[in-house]
């Protein structure tokens, strides 16, 4: 099954979007839309990753 494989590619990919994001600053109501923007990016990708995986 490859489906850690892949949660684990998609935490690193997200983390590493989450750091470039941020560049060091603390989670603010000022940069809340950032956050919300790269996540629904990164959820996007995940979606597209995950259907090449086989059942």
């Amino acid at each position: 099954m490859l489906w850690p494989v892949m949660f684990a590619i998609f935490n690193h990919i997200y983390n590493f979007m989450m750091a470039t994001t941020l560049n060091g600053e603390n989670v603010t109501f000022s940069n809340l839309d950032r956050l919300t923007q790269t996540g629904s990016t990164t959820a996007g990708i995940a979606g597209w990753m995950m259907m090449s995986i086989p059942f």
